[in-house]
């Protein structure tokens, strides 16, 4: 059977080498097969939260359609003055909110997956353009494959980038091969300026690019512009001037030149690219990561621009277009998708260029190497695929990185008021909070909020002065801050009007009692510390004094069940007591919420273990392993094979999980270990173990003394009393 498919590959590989129609065939279904499990990934993949900028699209949205008007400031933050500015994506939050509140969050997926979808059908019908059966379809397969994996990540996040990219991509196919349809492009322009206005100068660069060729080739040939010309030049003319026509006019002319410095040090994707960057060559089991990406298809460019350049068939647009493109990519980070697609026209030109071998000896050396090239193209972008998609979150939305509990618990007390928050989560909370609370501020740097603004909000959470001429200004009702964040644990404790309340995954929440003692009174978090929860391992939780703690739980439980910290300590502590049903329900509970992590199914698997259902309990931790392939996990399935007094299998798991070498393995662990060898007839190695345990069982442990004193007796060896 292996050997019929490996031959099935090769046929494959080499029919879409081969100058042949059935090449091209089997590549169009080769691409049809990616197009649909692609559809089947993207269509499953929940809308995650790499940051919350979908959210105050979300919530800008929600104010166009509420008030009929577009927001000219900061009207969602407390900051004082409140900042104005050129809301130039407007017409994008108005779409996402509309399809939000029209389809929930299952809108948001397919309009990601819809988008995405034309922006490589746009590629691959722009790669394939004027190919015949005598070309290399391998070599567009492979090009192909590489836009795909490289624009894949970014349509993870919904933004209005997403349709900059796809509107680049349209752009340059009606210019390049449907004169008849440019009369399309001013709609699209005026489309583009309103959705995501700040990219303008881009469009601007396509469409001069290609009014400069045709006054270029005017007069090189010197012959007069006709009215046949007309039809040609004035749409682009037109779409030009698009960039009025949008609700800010002359103001959105400025957005694209706002400085952004500074804000390449706290934003990554407005960091500069280096050499280094560019020289950069990673692969994880066969995938490339996302630079090693970016950088052969920059290779690539490279390639069919000498090739084009040699071939003769480059032409003055697309020479203007791979400079511009390259002008931008010194500019920072997030101009690599906008530079592979300027970088279009080149490469169709120049893969057409590249020759095809006539010479039979040559041929076949060049057969041999593009086989094993279209054989990586058939593996590359499905397991590219299947690392992007493996461990899929909670469907259709995961809140994870998100302060769901926290937004959710102050929508539950009947109050409003200013929350103190960081940056990184504004986006997120203004959607749930406003406009019954305003937060400090959000992302939307340095268009909205300044570099001062950043500068002061990061400082609030690391430094007492700082915290003291904020709370000074505005005195805020409420802080949240980040759960990891130990440092200002410390620092709110000069600050004793603020009490712990609650908390979630992602945050604490403070609320200032002299505003709110109510609050205070009733949620106080007194007995747990939710900065010590997040840290503390698991070993270390105790069911010593656990009431007042599990009380505290609870009651946080009660206003968010889907805590996922409270459900795997509730679930501990039930564990600790032998309440085990009680704790499979919490371990179930961070299984729905939180599929992607093993934490749920090992939990469970605990729980399942205790009440002696194995098998049970090897399903479950075999699906954390799925997740975190690490060594305790391995460990605790060889204990259920030894308590089922299935020693190979113990044996077998425990030899690879229980490194006698490591510090982290103890002679508890080994003791296992060596009772399964002996009864499996490997009395070397349970020798050998047992002479790395004798050395660690400590005096003071009688009953580990006793057992090992055991396996002594049974191997013929003493270990010390």
């Amino acid at each position: 059977m292996n050997i019929s498919f490996n031959r099935t590959i090769t046929k494959t590989a080499v029919s879409i080498i081969t100058g042949s129609s059935k090449g091209e065939n089997i590549f169009r279904i080769y691409a049809a097969a990616l197009y649909a499990y692609l559809a089947y990934c993207l269509l499953q993949w929940p809308i995650t939260a790499l940051d919350t900028d979908l959210w105050y699209h979300l919530n800008s949205g929600r104010y166009i359609f509420e008030n009929w008007s577009i927001p000219k400031d900061s009207y969602f933050s407390f900051i004082q003055p409140p900042r104005e500015w050129v809301d130039y994506y407007w017409l994008f939050q108005a779409l996402v909110f509309k399809i939000h509140s029209l389809f929930d969050y299952y809108g948001l997926v397919f309009l990601r997956a819809f988008i995405f979808f034309a922006l490589i059908t746009f590629i691959i019908k722009f790669l394939l353009k004027g190919y015949d059966g005598a070309r290399h379809y391998w070599l567009i397969a492979i090009v192909f494959s590489f836009f795909l994996l490289l624009f894949l990540p970014r349509y993870h996040l919904i933004r209005p980038h997403m349709l900059s990219y796809l509107f680049v991509a349209a752009f340059l196919y009606i210019l390049e091969f449907k004169p008849k349809k440019r009369i399309l492009l001013p709609f699209l322009a005026v489309l583009w300026t309103n959705i995501h206005g700040v990219m303008y100068p881009i469009m601007i660069l396509i469409l001069l690019s290609y009014l400069a060729e045709i006054f270029f080739n005017h007069i090189r040939r010197k012959v007069h512009i006709t009215p046949k010309d007309f039809t040609a030049i004035v749409p682009l003319i037109v779409s030009i001037c698009a960039v009025y026509l949008t609700p800010h006019g002359w103001d959105l002319t400025w957005m694209p030149f706002v400085p952004t410095g500074f804000s390449s040090l706290y934003i990554i994707e407005l960091g500069h690219l280096t050499l280094r960057d560019l020289f950069s060559f990673n692969f994880n089991n066969f995938v490339p990561n996302h630079p090693t990406v970016f950088n052969i298809l920059l290779i690539f460019v490279a390639i069919a621009a000498v090739a084009a350049i040699r071939g003769g068939t480059i032409r003055l647009s697309q020479s203007l277009l791979l400079l511009g493109g390259i002008v931008l990519l010194t500019k920072g980070n997030r101009f690599r998708y906008e530079f592979v697609l300027l970088s279009l026209p080149v490469l169709q030109s120049g893969l057409k260029a590249i020759p095809v071998y006539a010479d039979k000896k040559a041929y076949k050396v060049y057969k041999e190497i593009s086989t094993f090239l279209a054989v990586l193209v058939l593996i590359i972008p499905l397991a590219g695929l299947c690392d992007i998609f493996r461990n899929l979150p909670r469907y259709p939305v995961s809140y994870r990185n998100l302060p769901k509990g926290v937004a959710t618990f102050l929508n539950k007390v009947n109050v409003q008021g200013t929350l103190l928050n960081h940056p990184n989560n504004g986006g997120f909370l203004q959607w749930m909070l406003y406009p019954r609370y305003k937060i400090f501020m959000d992302m939307e740097v340095p268009f909205l909020f300044t570099n001062d603004d950043m500068f002061i909000a990061v400082n609030i959470f690391r430094n007492e002065s700082f915290l003291q001429k904020t709370i000074d200004r505005y005195n805020p009702a409420f802080i949240t801050v980040s759960i990891k964040d130990q440092l200002f644990k410390e620092i709110i404790k000069k600050f004793p009007q603020y009490r712990a309340v609650f908390f979630d995954d992602y945050e604490v929440l403070y609320a200032n009692r002299e505003l709110n003692p109510s609050i205070v009174s009733a949620y106080e978090l007194k007995s747990l510390d939710p900065f010590r929860l997040a840290q503390s391992a698991i070993q270390s939780v105790s069911s010593i004094n656990a009431d007042p703690i599990r009380e505290e739980l609870l009651k946080v439980i009660a206003v968010y069940p889907d805590n996922g910290i409270a459900n795997q300590y509730l679930a501990i502590l039930y564990n600790l007591e032998g309440r085990y049903e009680k704790a499979i329900e919490h371990a179930d509970n961070i299984i729905a919420n939180y599929p992607e992590s093993p934490t749920g199914y090992i939990l469970k698997g605990d729980s399942l273990q205790n009440i002696k259902m194995y098998d049970k309990a090897i399903d479950s931790y075999k699906q954390a392993i799925k997740r975190q392939d690490a060594a305790e996990i391995h460990r605790k399935i060889g204990m259920v094979y030894f308590k089922k007094n299935m020693f190979h299998e113990a044996y077998k798991t425990l030899v690879g999980a229980s490194d006698p070498y490591s510090p982290f393995t103890t002679y508890r662990d080994l003791y296992y270990l060596i009772y399964s060898a002996i009864k499996i007839n490997k009395k070397r190695e349970a020798e050998i173990l047992f002479g790395y345990a004798n050395q660690s069982v400590p005096a003071t442990d009688q009953e580990w003394l006793k057992r090992y004193q055991e396996l002594g007796a049974v191997l013929g060896q003493k270990i010390p009393q």
